[in-house]
């Protein structure tokens, strides 16, 4: 069975890369000190969203239903972790604590984090609250989010979210009216512990294929849902965050946890977009440096760009 691609509206322009990313790209670590210059940018939120949106979006039938390769390679969740990163401490610095030595005035940051805040609730509604087999990075970017941005959102006064259910197949949200807190977040966050913890082995998963004959005649198969080590690591992580109570983790401190030392500059991680197969992940960022718009490359879900 071929896989379904989703039906979605024409995709938000691909911005041109800017220092910043690059610069994150390079050595996230230092995202907390290559924000400051951006964090008044009218087009912050809608440039960081626009990066992350392949990496947190499904764009066609999880793989395993058709016979495809769900694994993603480790660039993939680098650059999830780099733009995560960006915008969930986007957020933390324009807390009432930190925007006032960035010299930006209280209306100009609320409606950063106004517009922020947008972006991520969207991806924990995709995430968490859109039924099984979500995009593998919505989940890796939302645990992403509890560690670099959880206590400012916790502090952050009414913070409401609103509607669940996104549909992949027509990219709409089904229950617009369905309104949920900072504690409804957190308490789903901490029951990600009831996640399958053996479904991260492909082939294993294959062996359990279970064929169901469609009203249409098609045959698919029913396959448990795989849920990669890398996903449920860095649940974990945000699960022992939320226990602990601790502050917001710096861009340094999310990649020394995530990453290990491998985000050394000098290390591996400088040429990560080089000799890996990108069939699931040309992302804004390789995207734009590799083949680009002008060289007619495609996103995941077949656009042109």
């Amino acid at each position: 069975m071929k896989a379904r691609p989703a039906v979605h509206p024409p995709r938000i322009p691909i911005p041109p890369l800017d220092t910043t990313v690059i610069s994150a790209h390079a050595n996230p670590s230092t995202i907390d000190s290559l924000l400051p210059v951006i964090l008044a940018s009218s087009t912050l939120a809608k440039r960081l969203s626009t990066y992350i949106d392949d990496q947190v979006t499904l764009s066609v039938t999880p793989e395993l239903y058709w016979g495809g390769d769900p694994t993603r390679p480790p660039s993939y969740y680098v650059s999830c972790l780099v733009h995560a990163t960006l915008i969930g401490r986007a957020y933390a610095l324009l807390n009432p604590d930190n925007r006032n030595q960035y010299g930006i005035q209280d209306e100009v940051a609320e409606k950063q984090r106004s517009e922020l805040w947008k972006v991520m609730s969207l991806i924990f509604i995709k995430a968490f609250w859109s039924g099984a087999y979500p995009e593998v990075g919505s989940r890796y970017a939302a645990a992403v989010f509890i560690l670099t941005c959880g206590h400012a959102l916790a502090s952050t006064p009414n913070l409401q979210g609103k509607s669940k259910d996104w549909y992949v197949w027509s990219d709409e949200i089904r229950e617009p009216e369905k309104l949920w807190s900072w504690e409804d977040l957190k308490n789903t966050v901490l029951a990600t512990k009831k996640l399958p913890q053996d479904q991260w082995d492909v082939e294993k998963l294959k062996d359990r294929y279970i064929p169901r004959t469609l009203p249409d005649g098609k045959v698919i198969n029913d396959v448990p849902e795989y849920i990669p080590k890398e996903v449920l690591e860095v649940l974990r992580h945000a699960r022992d965050h939320l226990w602990s109570g601790s502050g917001d983790l710096s861009s340094a401190e999310v990649a020394q946890l995530c990453l290990g030392d491998s985000f050394s500059p000098e290390g591996p991680l400088r040429d990560w977009t080089q000799g890996e197969d990108h069939r699931y992940t040309p992302n804004y960022f390789d995207y734009n440096a590799n083949n680009g718009p002008e060289g007619g490359g495609e996103s995941r879900n077949g656009k042109k760009g």
